[in-house]
């Protein structure tokens, strides 16, 4: 008999505000504009329809349902070609009065002279979103925000779990107290934080937030993870990452948002058990057995299996990073300094790879092995890979900055990088083991990584 599906998934599809932005400063965040995939068992919904959503596919056989947060462009700039291009009826969801007024805000953007296919045409049905209502299994809720024009901020919940999303919101007395009630106990806000909390201020008005007031509310509420979203157009990776540094520092259940990583993923089957611990548990249990370096995939696949992952040959997407003349320069340099250094540069390199799904499989000094496509398969290994090699090599400018603020020497990087067929399994014995990889594809990419130039 088929097993219901009861996964329950939050995919970033686009996280930037305002505008689509694109170039080597934003290939870690991303440059898409908001749209957030969630599934739920045979449900998918959109949570916006940004330039994020035209990338996606969604499986034949699934109802598809598009939440609107708010009728702003960068909010709705993807919905025509993607409904184009899948050929779906969805029905749409936006804040209005009634259907017929939604559908009217609609029209006016699907219509001559903007666009040259009709809202008619693309064969969505648009509804009125309501306060409350279900979509098959999926509670969905709805209150005001804070934002020029108005805004929703709506909170799913489905199999005891949810997710609460806060895009374009100010948190002024009002609308602070509606989602504080509304996130109460939530696993997971993703809240806007496009402005720094020191510009706060000066950007009263604008209808947006800042990381420390996301933090304040997480903790009001009582909410499990705050997700930080709506970058700001002109932030680069290196302005991002130093924002969720500076949060982090208070809360390490905080992040910023990344394009393409999946945040919040749960299904009930084989790891129920699973399911039925808190969070803080499952986290704990994580860190005790398995450290802080594979994906939550990699993770489920232990658990399911008893800590133990099987054996097999499969096609991976392999990187070896290396130091180039790190050997002369824990000779020259005091100890302390070079393991502060080193320290430094690895935790830099360890975010970037956790973005892009990178499964660390070991530290050989300064060296960092790492696979994609294993244990758990996929399909977007070779890409991801190759973005977070553009990003590691985009990061040193950055490293090296700090290093000469602390009278450290430049050091630069090399990337091997290689795609191939490798044995990966439990490699020692049962009182020290390891997931590893062996093979000729393996060894290639480490003499690949040895002959790159440092950078």
């Amino acid at each position: 008999m088929e097993m219901e599906d009861k996964t329950f998934k939050l995919t970033v599809l686009g996280c930037r505000g305002s505008v689509p932005v694109s170039g080597k400063s934003s290939l870690l965040f991303g440059g898409a504009t908001s749209s957030y995939r969630v599934d739920a068992g045979d449900e998918i919904i959109y949570l916006d329809a940004g330039s994020g959503i035209y990338t996606d596919r969604p499986e034949e056989g699934k109802r598809v349902s598009i939440l609107l947060s708010h009728w702003h462009i960068d909010h709705l700039v993807g919905l025509g070609m993607f409904l184009q291009k899948n050929k779906l009826k969805a029905d749409i969801y936006g804040p209005a009065e009634d259907d017929e007024k939604a559908a009217a805000l609609l029209r006016k953007l699907y219509s001559a002279p903007f666009w040259p296919v009709e809202m008619e045409a693309l064969g969505a049905k648009v509804h009125a979103l309501p306060e409350e209502m279900d979509i098959g299994d999926v509670k969905v809720l709805s209150r005001e925000g804070s934002h020029p024009n108005g805004c929703r901020i709506i909170r799913l919940g489905y199999m005891g779990r949810s997710i609460v999303y806060a895009t374009d919101f100010e948190a002024e007395d009002g609308a602070e107290k509606r989602l504080i009630k509304l996130a109460k106990d939530a696993d997971l806000i993703l809240y806007d934080g496009q402005f720094k909390d020191e510009e706060a201020e000066k950007f009263k008005g604008f209808g947006h937030s800042t990381p420390g007031k996301g933090l304040e509310i997480k903790n009001k509420s009582k909410a499990k993870r705050l997700v930080i979203v709506h970058h700001g157009a002109d932030r680069s990776d290196e302005d991002l990452l130093a924002m969720e540094r500076e949060l982090r520092e208070k809360d390490t259940n905080c992040w910023f948002a990344r394009q393409g990583e999946e945040l919040f993923s749960l299904s009930r089957g084989a790891d129920e058990g699973l399911l039925k611990e808190s969070p803080e548990e499952r986290d704990e249990y994580i860190r005790r057995t398995f450290g802080r370096f594979l994906t939550d995939d990699v993770v489920r696949k232990l658990l399911e299996n008893g800590g133990k992952i099987d054996s097999a040959k499969k096609k991976v997407t392999m990187m070896f990073t290396d130091i180039r003349g790190s050997t002369q320069l824990s000779e020259s340099m005091d100890a302390a300094d070079f393991i502060k250094m080193l320290n430094h540069y690895l935790s830099e390199m360890i975010m970037i790879i956790d973005s892009w799904q990178g499964n660390i499989l070991e530290f050989e000094g300064d060296a960092i092995v790492v696979v994609w496509g294993a244990p758990v398969d996929n399909e977007a290994a070779c890409w991801q890979a190759a973005s977070c090699a553009i990003a590691l090599q985009n990061r040193m400018e950055a490293v090296n900055r700090w290093n000469e603020e602390q009278g450290y020497p430049a050091i630069s990087m090399g990337i091997g990088l290689h795609t191939g067929e490798a044995i990966l399994g439990n490699v020692g014995s049962d009182i020290r083991t390891k997931y590893d990889m062996i093979g000729r594809n393996v060894n290639l990419a480490a003499r690949i990584q040895s002959y790159a130039k440092g950078g």
